[in-house]
């Protein structure tokens, strides 16, 4: 096997990070780790930090909305593909479609007591807002809308307002 970028290999082993090889659909089908005693033990320790950590959340809520968002995309082409349009995947699709929004917005929802303690304002929202509903009521912001990964034009109006609010902040601090 060659590897396109060297440095990337040669980084990894200088700082004990294994790689793994994914196919396209995210299955690991190759590793490389570092042979020297003690890595193993090492891994596993940065493996028990970090899933006790809010990149721990993060890793898991993007691992599981990728499978999610493949499901959903494979059901959905099955479902094009037959010549009636069989309304058997629509409820699957949206059960995927919501469990994929209650994925999605562990980061908001979740990291609401993290912000507390560093004195920021948190969503303001104890469960899962309405799809197609933009909140941003503190120093977080969250969203998930229907129709596709593309941000829709009152998600970049919401957007540029929440960026605006937050730089208008900024110069006040200065």
């Amino acid at each position: 096997m060659r590897v396109k970028y060297p440095i990337i290999a040669e980084l990894a082993a200088t700082l004990n990070i294994d790689l793994v090889f994914l196919s396209k659909h995210g299955d690991p089908y190759g590793r490389l780790w570092q042979s020297r005693m003690g890595s193993t033990a090492a891994i596993r320790r940065r493996q028990i930090e970090v899933a006790d950590s809010p990149d721990g959340l993060g890793f898991a809520r993007d691992w599981v909305s990728a499978k999610l968002t493949q499901q959903i995309e494979f059901l959905d082409e099955l479902w094009h593909r037959r010549p009636q349009g069989d309304a058997l995947f629509q409820r699957p699709i949206g059960t995927l479609k919501d469990c994929l929004a209650r994925v999605s917005a562990l980061t908001g929802m979740h990291a609401g007591p993290a912000y507390r303690l560093v004195g920021a304002k948190d969503l303001g929202v104890d469960k899962l807002p309405p799809i197609d509903k933009i909140v941003m009521e503190g120093d977080l912001a969250w969203s998930y809308h229907t129709g596709g990964h593309m941000a829709t034009p009152t998600e970049w109006t919401a957007f540029l307002e929440f960026a605006d609010r937050h730089f208008k902040d900024v110069k006040k601090k200065k």
